[in-house]
């Protein structure tokens, strides 16, 4: 598609595969990168691409107005791209593309809005998987352009499922790239009532286990196995005034034999 152009909002690995992935194939739409300047190989990207210095901008602070003002120096680009920024946007900023603002999100919405998405749909045993968004002053909650279910099982932890998760948003982006340049996708609204949303603090409300309450073991292994995500720590507990965290590991086996 002639003259399409993208603002991509890079951070972590995740934006950096999304860069590499777009100065391979689509070199000629990226108008403008910005990043928060925290994650050096995204910065070696960008010098090794001898990607011009005014069509970058380091975001240090959640601060709207000179992000704004950068953008505004380029006429708006078809789309703002979020691959894995960690700060909200406002609407001056959400309104400046053509078209929208597209963001990762780690989940398959609506399910695990908002934060923790690894542990949460562990504890809920809810589906799995990865979305790309339309960005809307709520939070996590606009229109779904492209989603990929994710297979879970028991092997599965809070670290395993972040590392299927941040893989996935890539390997997602990447196979829908081209129908966002051609305009070959449906935006789906998301099921109003569906799904769930989560606050960051409410992981640790439910991350201590008590020593004297009862537990369905579905429920134990489950929240066990969703705060084993190592250096992070585990769920907690306390006995005779001292405090301890706990992780798990549990993997496949065959059947036990049994005897007559």
């Amino acid at each position: 598609m002639a003259d399409f152009r993208v603002s991509v909002f890079a951070d972590q690995q995740v934006g950096l595969q999304t860069l590499e992935f777009l100065f391979q194939l689509f070199p000629q739409d990226l108008l403008s990168v910005i990043t928060t300047g925290n994650y050096t190989p995204i910065e070696k990207l960008l010098n090794d691409q001898q990607f011009p210095e005014n069509k970058r901008f380091v975001a240090k602070t959640k601060a709207q107005k000179p992000l704004l003002d950068f953008l505004k120096q380029n006429s708006p680009p078809d789309w703002i791209i979020l691959a894995w920024w960690p700060f909200l946007i406002k609407k001056e900023t959400i309104a400046w593309p053509k078209q929208a603002c597209m963001n990762f999100h780690p989940s398959l919405l609506p399910h695990n809005r908002g934060k923790h998405y690894n542990f949460w749909t562990l504890v809920e045993d809810s589906p799995f998987g990865v979305s790309l968004h339309k960005v809307t002053e709520g939070i996590d909650d606009g229109d779904i352009l492209f989603q990929k279910p994710i297979e879970k099982d028991w092997t599965d932890t809070g670290a395993s499922l972040y590392h299927k998760a941040q893989s996935s948003m890539v390997e997602l982006f990447k196979a829908s790239y081209p129908k966002l340049r051609k305009g070959e996708f449906l935006a789906k609204p998301q099921p109003t009532g569906e799904g769930s949303f989560r606050w960051a603090y409410e992981m640790e409300k439910h991350s201590t286990i008590d020593l004297e309450e009862s537990y369905k073991a579905r429920d134990f292994l489950n929240l066990l196995r969703a705060r084993t995500f190592d250096p992070h720590p585990g769920i907690r507990f306390q006995d005779q005034g001292k405090w301890y965290f706990v992780r798990v590991s549990i993997e496949p086996t065959e059947p036990p034999e049994h005897n007559p």
